[in-house]
């Protein structure tokens, strides 16, 4: 989500009433909500009412809980005199978010106000970016491993779901009709829900546009939008959604789905980073696919050579038998452990061992063989 604007809620925290009283009216008069505690609320800076920003003022004593800008709570700034002001930089340690004179001036206020505001913005970007950095480093990791797509299905969303806080992410497999999605793994559904997703039409649902259109869809109020573009996710709550096509081999393969229960606009660099997460899974479903069909070549090969007639026997560069079929076991007596590593040539006797060793380096040099010849099995 787009960090606001600028704080609209600031809490005060002064003992001085006509202070409070000035603040107030000053605030108020710049279109911001305001109100008053005369301490810290709590022990430590997370137990602050909820408020986007702090005005501190320092003759509470600048060791208060609330007095220093925690990284993830609201920023505080401080209202300070000379010395209070001198006390602090000769500590080495001045105000994050700024500070304001005693007795304030509201020029001073609305700028230090302003400049709050910016800070924290940036503060918050850079804290985006570190989440998203992160989450692309765990889910490359995480694929890098992966062995299977029904592993990709299972692990990925939860992996997202954790790094970038969303409350429903989703991976669909899209079939080669391109007109049914197959629910592969989803993190933040419940089972109450999850019937519903496990086969759907790509017609009736966000996702399914994505893939059929091959482009990044945005919905940024489903409860809001006109229609119903998708009933499954309305139904599960959802108000803003993300779905990003993963393209194998410049096909949709799939679609990653991140869903949201309150309404709003994704970040641009949000959306940059869920694009190099659908990247990262198009590569891996790309690769995952390839090695699986490779299996299965490999599969039907074996089943070819057990089911050969002939004595057939697999050697590797140096002349070494990698593997033999059924047939071989049969003509030779003996078993695979027996053969597998042995120098082809050893199978066979005496007098056809060295016309065997040529034969075989003439092959594994790419020399095409047209003439039969035979070789006597030693026993």
């Amino acid at each position: 989500m787009e960090p606001p604007s600028h704080p609209s809620e600031v809490l005060i925290v002064t003992a001085d009433l006509p202070l409070a009283s000035q603040l107030n009216g000053w605030l108020a008069s710049l279109g911001y909500h305001s109100s008053v505690v005369p301490e810290c609320p709590g022990s430590d800076a997370q137990s602050i009412p909820k408020a986007d920003l702090i005005l501190f003022d320092a003759a509470l004593g600048l060791n208060a809980p609330c007095a220093a800008s925690p990284e993830t709570g609201p920023p505080v700034v401080l209202l300070a005199s000379s010395d209070e002001l001198e006390d602090l930089f000769d500590r080495g340690s001045p105000p994050l978010y700024g500070y304001v004179l005693k007795p304030v001036d509201p020029r001073d206020l609305r700028a230090a106000l302003q400049r709050a505001g910016a800070i924290r913005r940036i503060h918050d970007i850079r804290r985006e970016q570190r989440r998203y950095r992160d989450a692309l480093l765990a889910v490359s990791r995480f694929l890098l491993q992966a062995s299977s797509l029904e592993e990709v299905g299972r692990q990925a969303p939860e992996i997202i779901h954790r790094a970038l806080d969303w409350p429903l992410v989703m991976i669909e497999g899209l079939d080669e009709t391109g007109t049914q999605l197959s629910l592969m793994g989803a993190a933040g559904l419940d089972d109450a829900h999850a019937p519903r997703f496990q086969t759907r039409s790509v017609d009736r649902t966000i996702s399914g546009r994505a893939g059929k259109e091959g482009r990044v869809m945005v919905e940024p109020d489903l409860e809001g939008g006109p229609g119903d573009p998708d009933p499954d996710l309305r139904a599960w709550g959802a108000r803003l959604v993300v779905s990003l096509p993963i393209r194998a081999s410049d096909q949709a393969a799939g679609v990653l789905t991140l869903v949201n229960n309150r309404p709003g606009t994704p970040a641009p660099a949000l959306i940059e980073t869920l694009g190099l997460l659908a990247d990262q899974l198009a590569q891996t479903f790309g690769r995952l696919k390839a090695e699986e069909t490779v299996r299965e070549r490999e599969h039907r090969y074996r089943q070819v050579l057990d089911h050969a007639p002939t004595g057939i026997l697999e050697v590797d560069q140096g002349g070494r038998i990698r593997s033999v079929n059924a047939a071989m076991h049969e003509y030779t007596s003996r078993t695979g452990d027996q053969l597998v590593g042995q120098l082809v040539q050893n199978l066979f006797d005496a007098s056809s061992r060295e016309p065997m060793a040529k034969r075989v380096q003439r092959v594994l040099a790419g020399e095409k063989l047209d003439e039969k010849t035979h070789f006597q099995v030693s026993a």
